[in-house]
C-alpha cells in the first residue's frame, strides 16, 4: 500500500522524510488556492499570485505544475458546462495565471530537449502501481472523504450583494472533487515519472475527510465530539505510527540502502573535502559491497555518496538512485573498482572516463551480515589502496579514508 513507501502521495511521509516534497505542496495549495480566491472574489490580483506560485513550483518540481493544470482546466471546463457564475473570467484568469508561470516549465522543457544527462536523469522510470495499492493506502480517508464530498456539496454558495463580483453556485466540494479525481488520472498519464505525479492527490482529500469528521462530530454531544475526532485521528495515524516505529526498529539495525545516520568519521571526510579540495572537483565515495557465498558482489550501501553532493557541493558520478542515470550500471562501476581482483588498467580507464579527483572509502567496519564474505571483497582498501590512489592522511580517519587519484 502507498502509505507504506510513497512520501508523494502521503502529507506526513512527505513532511517526514523530505521537506522539499513539503514546499511544492505549499505552493500546489497557493496556486488552487489564489484562483479560487480570484474566482470569488473577481480580484485579478489573486490570480497573479497564483502564477507567481506555478512559476516557481515550475523550478521545483514541474510535474506538479502539469498536474494542476490538468486539474483546473478541468474544474474550468466542470464549470463551463454548468454555467456557473462568471466563466470568462474564469478562464481569463486561468490563462494569467498560467502564463505567468509558464517561463519556468518551459526553461525545464528546453532542458529536457538540451541536455543529455537532463533528459537521462529526468528518464528514470517511476511508475505508478495498480490502483488498489491506493484505496488501501489512502484506507479510512476515502470513505471520510466521499462522506465530506456528499455533505458540503449540499451547501452551495449563496449569491451576491449588489455591487460584489459575481460568484459561482457550484459549492467548494466540486473543486476538492475535481482536484482529487484528475490529480488521480494525470498520475496515470503516459510518462517515465508517473509516480510522482501522484503528490497533491492528499490535501483535498484531507480536506473532505476533515470536514466529514466534524461533521459527524457535531452530531454528538460535548465530551463525545471530542472523542469522535480523537478517534477518528488515531485510526488515521496508524500506519504513519507503523512506519516511524519501522524506521526506530531499523535504525540500530543497519539495513541495506540508504541510513538515516552517518558516522561521525564520514561527516568529517565530507567536511574536509568541502573545505580543502578544489571547489567542483568530482568526488566518488564508493558504495559499501556485500558478498555472496557463490563469489559475486553487489552493492550494499550508497549513502555517503547519496549526502555526498548536498553535504560538500561536489559532484559524483554515481550517487542517489534518482538523480544518478542508469544508477544500477554506474554504481555497479564502483563495486567492481573496489574488489581486488579487478585489473588495474580497469580502475585507471574509469577514473579517467568519469573525471574523479577524490574517493573516499568508508566500509572500513564490518557492516555487512557476512563480515567474513565482506572482508574478502573489501580486502584492497581495507589493508592499503590501488597504485592509481594516494591516500591522504591528514583526512582520514577511523571511519573513512579519503584518497586522491594519481594518474
Amino acid at each position: 500500500p502507498a502509505d507504506t513507501w510513497q512520501p508523494e502521495a502521503i502529507t506526513f511521509l512527505s513532511m517526514y522524510l523530505f521537506p522539499l516534497f513539503l514546499v511544492s505542496q505549499i505552493l500546489m495549495v497557493g496556486v488552487i488556492g489564489f484562483l479560487w480566491k480570484a474566482d470569488q472574489t473577481g480580484q485579478r490580483k489573486f490570480a497573479v499570485y497564483a502564477g507567481l506560485c506555478g512559476l516557481l513550483l515550475g523550478n521545483i518540481h514541474t510535474y506538479d505544475v502539469l498536474t494542476l493544470s490538468i486539474v483546473w482546466v478541468a474544474y474550468m471546463v466542470y464549470r463551463t458546462i454548468r454555467r456557473d457564475g462568471a466563466v470568462g473570467r474564469l478562464w481569463i484568469d486561468g490563462l494569467l495565471a498560467g502564463a505567468i508561470a509558464a517561463p519556468s516549465t518551459a526553461y525545464v522543457a528546453w532542458m529536457l530537449k538540451s541536455e543529455a544527462v537532463f533528459r537521462a536523469r529526468a528518464e528514470v522510470l517511476t511508475l505508478t502501481p495498480n490502483v488498489r495499492f491506493y484505496v488501501l493506502g489512502f484506507g479510512l480517508l476515502l470513505p471520510l472523504a466521499t462522506f465530506g464530498w456528499k455533505k458540503l456539496r449540499m451547501n452551495k454558495t449563496e449569491r451576491p450583494e449588489a455591487g460584489e463580483a459575481e460568484s459561482p453556485k457550484t459549492s467548494p466540494a466540486a473543486l476538492l472533487a475535481i482536484w482529487t479525481i484528475f490529480n488521480f488520472i494525470a498520475a496515470y498519464a503516459p510518462t517515465t515519472f508517473q509516480r510522482k505525479m501522484m503528490m497533491g492527490i492528499h490535501i483535498p482529500m484531507s480536506i473532505l475527510a476533515g470536514a466529514a469528521l466534524w461533521m459527524i462530530a457535531v452530531r454528538v454531544p460535548k465530551l463525545g465530539k471530542k472523542l469522535v475526532i480523537a478517534g477518528g485521528l488515531i485510526l488515521l495515524s496508524l500506519t504513519n505510527v507503523r512506519f516511524m516505529a519501522r524506521d526506530i526498529d531499523n535504525l540500530p539495525n543497519n539495513p541495506p540502502g540508504v541510513r538515516s545516520f552517518l558516522y561521525k568519521g564520514e561527516i568529517a571526510a565530507l567536511e574536509w573535502i568541502k573545505e580543502k579540495t578544489p571547489a567542483g572537483s568530482p568526488v566518488q565515495p564508493l558504495p559499501w559491497i556485500s558478498a555472496s557465498e557463490q563469489g559475486g558482489a553487489g552493492v550494499f550501501d550508497t549513502s555517503i555518496a547519496c549526502y555526498t553532493p548536498g553535504l560538500t557541493g561536489h559532484p559524483v558520478n554515481a550517487g542517489h538512485w534518482g538523480e544518478t542515470p542508469n544508477f544500477g550500471k554506474t554504481m555497479n562501476q564502483w563495486v567492481r573498482f573496489i574488489q581486488p581482483e579487478t585489473d588495474e588498467a580497469y580502475r585507471v580507464e574509469l577514473l579517467k572516463r568519469t573525471g574523479i579527483k577524490y574517493v573516499i572509502f568508508t566500509q572500513k567496519h564490518q557492516e555487512t551480515p557476512t563480515p567474513d564474505l565482506e572482508s574478502r571483497v573489501v580486502a584492497l582498501f581495507r589493508t592499503g589502496a590501488p597504485a592509481c590512489l594516494r591516500r591522504i592522511p591528514e583526512a582520514c580517519n577511523d571511519d573513512a579514508d579519503v584518497y586522491e587519484v594519481v594518474i
